[in-house]
C-alpha cells in the first residue's frame, strides 16, 4: 500500500512539473524552461518531456546543437511523439538544410499523417521554392487537419499572393486575422493585396496596423513610404523609409528615400541615397538625371556634369541631361564646352525657349553680345513670357548701352515677377545709369 501512494506522489510531482514547463515554454520564457526542465532531470533522469521541452527552448535561443543532442534524447525515449520529430527538422532548417528538415517533417508524418505542424513547415518549405500550387494544398490540408492553426492560413494566404489570386489571398488573410488579429504578417499581406488593387488607402492602413503588431516589418515600412511619397506626403515617406533603411537597407529603399528628400528639397540628403545606388550599372535615366540635379542644387557641378552624362549614355537624346550640363559647365566657366552641349539642346529641339536662354548667357560671358542678343530674342519670341528672359534681355541691353530698352525689359520681367530680387537689383542699375538716382534706390 505505501508503496502505491509512493508512485502515485511521483505521477502527480511529474504532472505538476511538466504543467510548469509547458506554460513556460508557450509564453517564451526559456531560461525559466530550461532551468525546470534541469531541476525535472535531476529527479527523473531519463523524462522524455524534460528532453523535449529544453530542445524545443535551446531552438527558440538558437542553440541548436544543445537543441539536438536533447531533442535526440527525447526522440531515443520516445519515437511516437511528431513534435519532437518536428523540431528536429526546424534544427535542420534553422541551420539551413532544407533536405535534411524536409527528411524529418516526412518521418513526423509517418508517425501521424494529419500532423498539421509537419504539412505547414513542408508547406512553407515548397512556397519559398516557388511551388506555390502544390504548397496551397499542403496549407489546406494542415487547416483541415487543424483548423487554429494561424499560419497555415497566412501561407496559404502568402502563395495565393504570389499566383496573383487576389481574392483568395484576401479570403485566407481574413480567416488568419479572424482566428488572431494580432498575428505578425497578416495585415501585410492584407496590405499587398491592396496595394495591388490599386486601393491605396486601403492598404495603407492595413500597413500601420502591421507597423503597431511588429514594428519591425520592413517590407511594410518600405511599402508604406512608398505609398505616402506617391500621395505626396514625403515627410511621412521619409519618417517609414529611414525606418526600414535601418532593419533592411536596399537599393529600392534608398531609391525611395532619395526621390522623398528631393521633393523636400534637401538635396544633401538626397544625394547621399542616390549614392547608395550602382549609378554606372542603372538602366533608368532618371537615376543619374535625379542625381545630377541634386548636385547641381548643392554646387557640386563637375559630380553633376558626371551623372548627366551617365543618363545621357542611356538616352542620347535626353534634352534635359544636356541642358542641365550645359548649366554646370557654365557655372564652371567652361563656356566653350558649354556652348557645346547647349548647341546639342538645340539640334535635337530647334525651338527650346531654355535653350536659347541659355546660349544668350553664354554668349554675353564670352563677350559676343550681339549673338547673346540674338539668342535671348529668340528665346523670348517663342516664351513671349519667360521673366528670366526678360531679365537676361535687360542685362544685355544694359552692355550694349540700349538703356531705354533695358529698362523696358527689366519692368517686363517685374511685371511677370514682381518678387524677384534679380530682377529689382538690375532696375536699379539701370535707373543709375540713366542718372534717376531717387528712382534707383527705391
Amino acid at each position: 500500500m505505501k508503496l502505491q501512494v509512493k508512485s502515485c506522489l511521483k505521477t502527480i510531482v511529474k504532472v505538476t512539473d511538466l504543467v510548469t514547463i509547458q506554460k513556460l515554454s508557450a509564453a517564451g520564457r526559456h531560461q525559466e524552461c530550461l532551468q525546470a526542465c534541469q531541476n525535472a532531470l535531476q529527479a527523473y533522469p531519463e523524462e522524455t518531456y524534460a528532453y523535449k521541452y529544453a530542445g524545443k527552448s535551446l531552438l527558440a535561443l538558437g542553440q541548436f546543437e544543445k537543441a539536438q543532442q536533447c531533442l535526440a534524447k527525447a526522440y531515443e525515449l520516445d519515437g511516437s511523439d511528431p513534435e519532437i520529430v518536428k523540431d528536429i527538422g526546424n534544427i535542420f532548417l534553422n541551420l539551413g538544410n532544407t533536405d535534411n528538415a524536409l527528411e524529418w517533417y516526412g518521418k513526423a508524418l509517418e508517425i501521424n499523417n494529419i500532423y498539421a505542424p509537419a504539412l505547414n513547415n513542408i508547406a512553407n518549405l515548397k512556397r519559398q521554392s516557388g511551388n506555390n500550387q502544390e504548397a496551397i494544398n499542403l496549407f489546406k490540408r494542415a487547416i483541415q487537419a487543424d483548423p487554429k492553426l494561424v499560419q497555415a492560413y497566412i501561407g496559404a494566404a502568402a502563395s495565393h499572393l504570389a499566383l496573383k489570386d487576389l481574392d483568395q489571398a484576401e479570403l485566407f488573410a481574413g480567416q488568419a486575422l479572424a482566428i488572431n488579429e494580432n498575428t505578425p504578417g497578416v495585415n501585410e499581406i492584407l496590405g499587398i493585396i491592396y496595394q495591388n488593387k490599386n486601393n491605396p488607402e486601403q492598404a495603407v492602413e492595413y500597413y500601420q496596423k502591421e507597423l503597431k503588431i511588429n514594428p519591425k516589418a520592413s517590407n511594410s515600412l518600405l511599402n508604406l513610404g512608398l505609398l505616402l511619397l506617391q500621395k505626396g506626403q514625403a515627410v511621412a515617406a521619409v519618417e517609414s523609409l529611414v525606418k526600414a533603411s535601418a532593419i533592411a537597407p536596399s537599393e529600392q529603399c534608398s531609391l525611395l528615400l532619395a526621390q522623398a528628400y528631393q521633393n523636400l528639397r534637401q538635396f544633401k540628403e538626397a544625394t547621399v541615397e542616390y549614392k547608395k545606388l550602382n549609378i554606372n550599372q542603372s538602366k533608368n535615366k532618371m537615376i543619374p538625371f535625379n542625381l545630377g540635379v541634386c548636385l547641381l542644387e548643392i554646387g557640386d557641378n563637375n559630380t553633376a556634369i558626371e551623372a548627366f552624362q551617365i543618363a545621357v549614355q542611356l538616352d542620347e537624346a535626353f534634352i534635359a541631361a544636356w541642358g542641365n550640363i550645359g548649366t554646370a559647365l557654365m557655372n564652371e566657366r567652361r563656356h566653350q564646352e558649354s556652348l557645346l552641349a547647349t548647341q546639342k539642346v538645340l539640334d535635337l529641339d530647334p525651338n527650346n525657349p531654355t535653350a536659347y536662354m541659355n546660349l544668350g548667357g553664354i554668349y554675353k560671358e564670352l563677350g559676343n553680345l550681339d549673338q547673346a542678343l540674338a539668342a535671348t530674342l529668340k528665346s523670348l519670341e517663342i516664351k513671349p513670357d519667360d521673366s528670366d528672359a526678360n531679365i537676361n534681355l535687360g542685362g544685355i541691353y544694359k552692355e550694349l548701352g540700349e538703356l531705354d530698352q533695358a529698362l523696358a525689359a527689366t519692368l517686363k520681367s517685374l511685371e511677370l515677377n514682381p518678387d524677384n530680387p534679380d530682377a529689382l537689383i538690375n532696375l536699379g542699375g539701370v535707373y543709375k545709369e540713366l542718372g534717376q538716382l531717387d528712382q534707383a534706390l527705391a
